[in-house]
């Protein structure tokens, strides 16, 4: 097994929810076409112990009564108040990708209502890099009084060196897709499995000799790419075969870190990947013993999958 940064993650479910945007969002990924007139950057965020957290805008709780007050000590309805939430602490600049950055760390800090999304998903729900540690791409704005940054995506926190190289022009035609498959960069790698999939153009054999040499959150990108396209291979079922792989914990990773992240950003497309599978509650369902013996990466995995287990 090659040892990745997967194999090592910490088996927590704040990681594992990092790990399945960043699996989503490096497929998602635009191209990185050059546009000097803003920055494009890689930054890694240390939030705030209270960065992310919600708070009622202009409502107090003091402390010697216990009653909600308003600015001027008066009793505070809370109904007439907005639910806010609060993004605090600091970032690093890794790498600029585009653009004149003299500023490459600093401190943020915004508040935003809480919105009602009413359809699709929204990726900061499943893990915001601004409430919690990450490692990101985005357009970078270092003298914006407000939100300083946009177009954030979140990736594999060592997967930032290969961001440089990613830049191109224009979406990938089939060959050169087909080259990224082999390319040692990561992003590169990612953008192509996306394109080809959705493309119907990850053929079975073309498939299988990619998966041949992906370990990790390669793995776990074409396990993503293949549920939520319909391109899963006649004749075998990879994610089965990787989850029952007790001698590849790594791959029994990618396996888990795959169905989940299909299952978070695209559960319409993943539940009909999967129909006919085991209930959670059989042998052979998601939480089988035999499944997530060993491992609690995996098994915090299967539990968010498990219905009203909220991320």
């Amino acid at each position: 097994m090659i040892e990745t940064s997967l194999s090592r993650a910490p088996a927590v479910r704040e990681r594992v929810l990092y790990d399945a945007r960043a699996v989503v969002d490096a497929c998602a990924a635009e191209p990185l076409a050059a546009d000097f007139g803003q920055v494009r950057a890689v930054l890694r965020t240390e939030p705030g112990v209270y960065s992310g957290s919600a708070s009622i805008e202009g409502v107090f709780l003091e402390a010697e009564t216990g009653r909600f007050i308003d600015r001027s000590g008066a009793s505070a309805d809370l109904a007439e108040h907005s639910v806010i939430i609060r993004y605090e602490g600091s970032y690093e600049i890794l790498a600029v990708l585009f653009g004149p950055a003299n500023i490459l760390s600093g401190q943020y800090s915004w508040t935003e209502p809480i919105s009602a999304y009413t359809r699709g998903i929204n990726p900061a729900d499943i893990y915001n890099p601004f409430g919690r540690p990450g490692v990101v791409i985005c357009s970078y704005y270092p003298r914006e009084s407000g939100t300083p940054f946009d177009h954030q995506r979140l990736i594999p926190e060592d997967w930032h060196a290969h961001a440089a190289d990613s830049r191109v022009s224009q979406e990938p035609d089939a060959p050169t897709a087909r080259n990224w498959l082999t390319s040692p960069n990561d992003l590169l790698f990612a953008h192509a499995a996306r394109t080809l999939a959705q493309a119907g153009q990850l053929e079975p054999q073309l498939l299988e000799s990619a998966r041949a040499q992906a370990h990790g959150y390669r793995r776990a990108v074409l396990h993503f790419v293949t549920l939520t396209s319909g391109q899963r291979p006649e004749g075998t079922d990879a994610l089965d075969v990787d989850l029952a792989s007790h001698d590849e914990p790594d791959h029994r990773r990618a396996a888990a870190l795959g169905l989940l992240s299909a299952r978070l950003f695209a559960p319409e497309a993943a539940a009909r990947a999967v129909t006919g599978w085991p209930s959670t509650s059989r042998p052979g369902g998601l939480l089988d013993p035999a499944l997530v013996a060993g491992d609690s990466y995996i098994r915090e995995a299967f539990t968010l999958l498990t219905p009203g287990s909220a991320p």
